[in-house]
């Protein structure tokens, strides 16, 4: 894992759980040569990702654009939020960071048309794509950026009215590393 581009390899890290088309819907409007790198780089995800099932990739913070994104779609989608960084130092004055993840399997609902018997199903299909996902990553722990992620992740379940009413289960993490920042 690159510290000088943390957010980049936690982008294509995930990104290998979804197919190439979901994980390149994210790029719409960019340029630049860092842009066309990142794009470029995604252009080599296999069509099909290892849950056919999870058709979308959402990335991001900034509340506008993943809005604007997740109205978009219709199908399960795999949504990476950051948070704040945390550095504690000990006593030998060497510094450990703290990046908190959270990785969500959702989907958009039609609250006019789903009723509460479907919602039991689509969390209880959630859930297992989430499990699933979960059990891939205990599975790599040798992967320099798995290794770096704290276990046991909490689940929780998610709603969001204002992200297409989207429903779903969000497993929290904290990547740590020495001198992150």
């Amino acid at each position: 894992m690159d510290t000088q581009n943390i957010l980049i390899d936690i982008f294509h890290y995930f990104a290998r759980f979804v197919g190439r088309d979901g994980v390149l819907r994210n790029f719409t409007a960019g340029r630049g040569d860092a842009y066309t790198e990142l794009k470029n780089s995604c252009q080599a995800i296999p069509e099909a990702g290892p849950f056919p099932d999870v058709t979308d990739y959402v990335f991001g913070v900034n509340e506008t654009s993943v809005e604007k994104r997740i109205n978009s779609i219709k199908g399960i989608y795999l949504f990476i939020d950051y948070g704040n960084f945390q550095t504690t130092q000990n006593a030998n004055k060497v510094k450990t960071d703290e990046l908190h993840l959270a990785v969500t399997v959702a989907k958009p609902l039609n609250i006019e048309t789903i009723d509460l018997a479907d919602e039991v199903l689509l969390a209880d299909r959630l859930l297992n794509i989430t499990r699933a996902i979960r059990r891939r990553l205990i599975a790599d722990k040798d992967d320099q950026f798995v290794r770096r992620l704290t276990f046991p992740s909490e689940i929780t379940p998610w709603y969001s009215r204002e992200l297409n009413n989207s429903t779903g289960w969000t497993m929290l993490f904290k990547l740590t590393g020495i001198d992150l920042l």
